[in-house]
C-alpha cells in the first residue's frame, strides 16, 4: 500500500503512483539538510512563478523586454508543437503530487523538472527547455517549482547544475552525475546508442590519420565475439574511461557509461560552479564518438580496429577544454557550500571487460 498525502484542508486521501512513489523516494534521501534562507532575488522570483496569472506575466514580460526602441515589432517566442505539449501536460499531472511533495520539501527546482520532462516524455525533445518551462508554468500554476532548490545542500546542487547541463544536450543521456569538491572535479554519464547504418568515416586529429570502414572492409578477418570492452583515455592529467556493452535482453550493441576524472592540485576547489558548458561539450562529443564506435562494433567490425582509436581521438580537443576550464576555476579549499555532489559518480561496472582500447 502506498503512503496516502496528508490532509491538507480537505478530506480526500490522494494516494501516489508507482511512478510519483519512486520519484519521491529517490529525491527525498537528499532533502536531509535544514531549510535556507531565500536570497531576495530567489524570494522574487519564486513569487512571480507561483503567484497567479504567471503564464500571463511572463509574456508580458518578454512582449515588454523583446522590444528594442526604433525597431520593428520583435515576435515572441514559438509555443512548443500541440501534439507534443499534450503529451508534457499529461505527464505533469501524473506527477503533480510528487511534485507538490518536493516543492514542499523544497527539493526541486525548474531545471530538474524540465529534466524530468525531456528523460521521460520523447515528444518534448523537439522543443526548447524554454518552451517546456512555458508548460509547466501553464499547468501547474501555484504547483510550479522555483527556480532553485530552497533546500541548499551538496546532493541539491549537483542535481541542479545536472539537469542545466543535461537540458542543454540535443539528445541527453540516460544519467549524468557531477562531483566537484576538494581535489577533484568528475562527471560520469550513460545511455543508450541509436544504431547508425552505413560505412563509419573518421577523420584523424593532429596525431591521427583519416580512416573509412566499409561493409566487409574489417580488420582481424573476423567480427569482435565479446560482449562488453572499454575505452581509456589520459590528457594532461585528466582520465577518461568509459564501458561499451551489448543490452542484455537484445543482445545487440548499444549500453554505455564513461567518467571523466580531472584532478585538481593541491587539494583545491572549483570555485563558483564546475565549468558546465565545456563539460556539455565534452559529453556530446564523446557521445557522438561512442555512437559511431557501437555503429562500427555492429556492423562487423573490431575495437582493436583503427578507426575506433581515431574516432575516440577525435574528443581529445573537448578534454583538454575542460581539463583547462577547471584549471581556471580552482581556489582555497573553502566551506561545503562550493561542494557540488557528494561522491565519485563513477557509473555503471568496469571490473567485466577483458579488453580495454586506449587511444
Amino acid at each position: 500500500m502506498f503512503p496516502s498525502l496528508p490532509s491538507t484542508g480537505y478530506s480526500r486521501h490522494v494516494s501516489l503512483t508507482r511512478e510519483e512513489l519512486l520519484e519521491v523516494q529517490k529525491h527525498r534521501q537528499r532533502a536531509k539538510e535544514p531549510d535556507v534562507p531565500l536570497t531576495p532575488q530567489q524570494e522574487l522570483m519564486l513569487k512571480l512563478q507561483t503567484g497567479a496569472g504567471n503564464a500571463a506575466l511572463a509574456r508580458a514580460i518578454l512582449a515588454r523586454d523583446l522590444q528594442t526602441p526604433g525597431v520593428g515589432h520583435v515576435p515572441l517566442p514559438k509555443e512548443m508543437d500541440d501534439a507534443a505539449k499534450q503529451k508534457v501536460v499529461d505527464y505533469l499531472n501524473r506527477m503533480r503530487v510528487a511534485i507538490q511533495l518536493h516543492n514542499e520539501e523544497g527539493t526541486i527546482s525548474m531545471p530538474e523538472l524540465v529534466n524530468w520532462v525531456r528523460q521521460n516524455v520523447p515528444e518534448s525533445l523537439t522543443a526548447t527547455p524554454f518552451q517546456i518551462e512555458m508548460v509547466i508554468t501553464e499547468t501547474l500554476a501555484g504547483d510550479t517549482p522555483p527556480p532553485v532548490r530552497k533546500v541548499d545542500s551538496a546532493d541539491g546542487r549537483a542535481a541542479q547544475v545536472e539537469s542545466k547541463i543535461l537540458n542543454s544536450l540535443p539528445k541527453p543521456p540516460k544519467e549524468l552525475k557531477i562531483y566537484a569538491g576538494p581535489g577533484s572535479l568528475t562527471f560520469g554519464f550513460s545511455g543508450d546508442a541509436t544504431l547508425k547504418v552505413g560505412a563509419v568515416t573518421a577523420k584523424g586529429d593532429k596525431d591521427g590519420g583519416s580512416v573509412t570502414v566499409k561493409e566487409g572492409d574489417k580488420s582481424l578477418g573476423a567480427s569482435f565475439t565479446g560482449d562488453s570492452f572499454g575505452l581509456k583515455a589520459s590528457v594532461h592529467g585528466l582520465g577518461f574511461e568509459a564501458q561499451v556493452r551489448k543490452d542484455s535482453g537484445t543482445k545487440e550493441w548499444s549500453k554505455f557509461n564513461a567518467t571523466v576524472k580531472i584532478p585538481i592540485a593541491g587539494n583545491e576547489t572549483v570555485e563558483g560552479r564546475p565549468p558546465n558548458e565545456e563539460i556539455t561539450e565534452t559529453v556530446m562529443a564523446a557521445e557522438a564518438a561512442i555512437e559511431d564506435v557501437i555503429a562500427h562494433i555492429a556492423q562487423g567490425g573490431s575495437p582493436t580496429d583503427e578507426v575506433v582509436k581515431t574516432k575516440m581521438g577525435a574528443i581529445k580537443p573537448a578534454l583538454e577544454k575542460v581539463t583547462k576550464a577547471t584549471e581556471a576555476r580552482k581556489g582555497p579549499q573553502g566551506s561545503v557550500k562550493v561542494t557540488v555532489g557528494s561522491g565519485d559518480p563513477k557509473l555503471g561496472t568496469y571490473g567485466m571487460v577483458s579488453l580495454v582500447i586506449e587511444f
